[in-house]
């Protein structure tokens, strides 16, 4: 048993974030903690971006299903966004305790090219990023990368 367990962009790549932090209760001591991060759904770049734009979900898949139906495309494993209300309700159901969590990073791309010339998108993220961890409406949810510490609920397994 671990003290810590991290799982920095790992999630992301897994279906299943349940399965992977049902593993993660089974290894971390009663009392320890775990740092999970994950692609935030709801990350302001990707709400810009109609690649990774998740209100486009739907049409992307069924595109996707049609070029590979017509062997175009090979299926290919891609990032998953988990949604952060969806993982700290998998944490709290696994018996963790959210201790702190946070969004992180505020890029703006349009298909996947950055739009703001350096050093300007910088300052803009950074900027941002202040806003955000001041806990400003809205700023405070929608950074790229949702980042979580949590405690395993002491006792006996």
């Amino acid at each position: 048993s671990f003290d810590l367990v991290i799982a920095i962009g790992v999630i992301p790549w897994l279906e299943q974030a349940g399965m992977a932090i049902q593993e993660m209760t089974r290894v971390t001591k009663p009392a320890g903690h775990v740092i999970i991060t994950t692609a935030n759904r709801a990350g302001l770049a990707s709400l810009l971006d109609p690649i990774i734009c998740p209100l486009l979900l739907p049409l992307k898949l069924s595109a996707k299903k049609l070029f590979i139906r017509l062997g175009v495309r090979q299926p290919a494993p891609g990032m998953v966004f988990h949604g952060n209300r969806s993982i700290d309700r998998t944490l709290r159901g696994r018996g963790f305790v959210k201790v702190k969590s946070m969004t992180r990073g505020f890029g703006f791309s349009f298909f996947r090219h950055s739009v703001l010339p350096e050093p300007f998108g910088t300052r803009v993220n950074r900027s941002l990023q202040r806003l955000a961890d001041r806990g400003t409406p809205l700023l405070r949810s929608i950074g790229m990368a949702y980042i979580v510490l949590a405690s395993r609920a002491g006792g006996d397994d």
